[in-house]
């Protein structure tokens, strides 16, 4: 069961190259939140060795059992949870959409 505010963390399933720099294959980061744009579903991640940026789904994957306590109470944990059950169906190939 997740506690309320715990951030879900992730890893890179390959080698990400945006203008905020490069994230190598297995690195690891945490999942900040989730963005429709243009009819596609991004997830914004903080990356352990500095950047931010927004990924596609199927770029990352979610570590099990790895999660976070922020150090102030969240909002929109209700996101995360869904979020986490949606990038375990886009995974599997399911193209499940979040609300």
């Amino acid at each position: 069961m997740q506690h309320h505010g715990e951030k879900i963390r992730c890893k890179a399933r390959r080698s990400i190259r945006a203008h905020q720099g490069l994230v190598c294959a297995d690195a690891c980061g945490t999942i900040e939140g989730e963005i429709d744009n243009l009819g596609r579903r991004m997830i914004s991640v903080a990356w352990d060795n500095g950047p931010l940026m927004y990924v596609f789904p199927d770029e990352i994957k979610v570590e099990e059992g790895r999660t976070e306590e922020p150090a102030m109470a969240p909002t929109g944990s209700r996101q995360i949870v869904s979020m986490r059950s949606a990038l375990r169906g886009s995974a599997s190939g399911s193209s499940e959409k979040v609300t």
